[in-house]
């Protein structure tokens, strides 16, 4: 057989795929803007994750020094722990969705936000107590997170300028 080769000597039809063997590389295309959609879904992801952070914190509540073994008999014995697994597959589902419809460079870094909401709660229904810095902590991922928002296109918009 004659024809180009990749770096391995194996016949090639054409260039040489630098990436994943089988992966193509994204077509040059605009990013995806996130829809209405994507947002109401990602605010449900939200919901879901605090939630599921805060039942957690209520499934682990126990004694600092007990035994490893012991914790863990208490832990699996807590509705709360189960509540929270339940939560999983829901989260799964809301992510891929989001992931559907928006690119994964504006969603992934909002769910950043689950930090600062996790934080709200538990201040608000657990009676957790935080210091000055860890709320300012808290002010920077939001402020970063909207600095990241939605894209502030619209699709035919990035359609024309292709063009």
């Amino acid at each position: 057989m004659s024809g180009p080769t990749d770096e391995v000597g194996r016949f090639s039809a054409g260039p040489p795929n630098p990436g994943l063997i089988g992966v193509t590389a994204p077509s040059a295309s605009p990013a995806k803007p996130a829809d209405l959609r994507a947002g109401l879904l990602m605010i449900a992801l939200l919901a879901v994750d605090v939630a599921a952070f805060l039942l957690h914190k209520v499934a682990s509540k126990g004694e600092a020094d007990e035994s490893v073994v012991r914790f863990f008999v208490k832990l699996v014995q807590t509705p709360a722990l189960w509540v929270a697994v339940g939560l999983m597959p829901v989260q799964l589902w809301l992510w891929t969705r989001i992931l559907a419809r928006a690119d994964i460079g504006w969603a992934y870094p909002l769910t950043s936000l689950a930090y600062p909401l996790t934080m709200i709660l538990a201040a608000l229904v657990l009676a957790e107590r935080y210091d000055w810095h860890v709320w300012a902590g808290a002010v920077l991922i939001s402020a970063g997170a909207a600095v990241i928002g939605p894209p502030m296109r619209s699709e035919p918009a990035a359609a024309e300028r292709s063009s």
